[in-house]
């Protein structure tokens, strides 16, 4: 059953059908606590992609092409760069201690795709939050 106020998927209890997300229950009532939440302009943006990556749902994608990922959506500046800075830092731990070298860079390699699968969302939304901001003010500006 669908939530008449949100349509999100209503939830049964034992004496209730209830809505989680507004707090709506099925004899018109609200559960208390429960405020509707308004929009923002990021998730209108990103639609369905919102949950994807605001929850780092997508990480192994983010693993396998590291720097790649921002490429991907859509920040090719960014992903090159740091597609270019990648080897250099391989090349610093993997070098940093000679004798432990064979060790070193495999690690190297795990510790920045470890990086990006951390922080590539984050940046992601960073660099969408704005470009909202930015399409916002120009859609004020026309109208």
């Amino acid at each position: 059953m669908k939530c008449p106020r949100c349509g999100k998927d209503m939830l049964k209890s034992n004496s209730h059908v209830f809505c989680s997300h507004c707090g709506y229950l099925d004899d018109g009532k609200q559960i208390h606590g429960y405020e509707e939440k308004q929009v923002s302009d990021l998730e209108i943006y990103l639609g369905d992609e919102y949950n994807k990556i605001y929850r780092n749902e997508n990480f192994i994608v983010s693993l396998i092409l590291g720097p790649l990922y921002l490429v991907y959506r859509g920040f090719l500046l960014t992903g090159l760069i740091f597609l270019a800075v990648e080897p250099f830092i391989w090349n610093i731990i993997g070098n940093s201690f000679s004798a432990f070298s064979p060790i070193l860079s495999p690690l190297a390699f795990i510790v920045t795709r470890l990086f990006f699968m951390t922080a590539n969302n984050m940046i992601c939304l960073y660099f969408y939050q704005k470009k909202s901001i930015k399409l916002r003010r120009k859609t004020l500006i026309t109208i």
